[in-house]
């Protein structure tokens, strides 16, 4: 009668534990995306011309791909007007030598990648 009760206890344990493994479910609040939506990719940074005149305009372009991306530009001498991935810097007419243009991009997970240009006013 022990061994049968014995017997019994293994079986609804084990038939417990199966129950307990086959209601596990996956965790859908997993923040964890999917790799091929984690990857942030910066292809480009691109100005019109590699050299301008005081009081001309230059187009920058930057390229990149990934979730919700958001472009942060800095320029050595001057200012842009535009936002997004592409921008118009105009510099002053005291300005001459080379500027240095950068950009960095950052997706919604918190990734970022960063490009620099630098083009030279006449």
């Amino acid at each position: 009668m022990k061994n049968i009760n014995v017997f019994v206890v293994i079986i609804i344990i084990g038939l417990l534990t199966t129950i307990g493994f086959a209601c596990d479910k996956p965790d859908d609040n997993d923040d964890t995306p999917p790799e091929e939506q984690t990857e942030l990719i910066f292809t480009s940074l691109t100005a019109d011309k590699d050299s301008i005149y005081a009081n001309e305009t230059l187009d920058f372009t930057a390229v990149a791909s990934g979730k919700d991306i958001t472009y942060k530009w800095t320029v050595s001498i001057g200012s842009f007007l535009g936002s997004g991935n592409k921008v118009t810097y105009t510099p002053s007419a005291c300005t001459a030598g080379d500027v240095t243009v950068s950009c960095v991009v950052k997706d919604s997970y918190g990734k970022t990648k960063s490009k620099t240009k630098t083009v030279h006013v006449k």
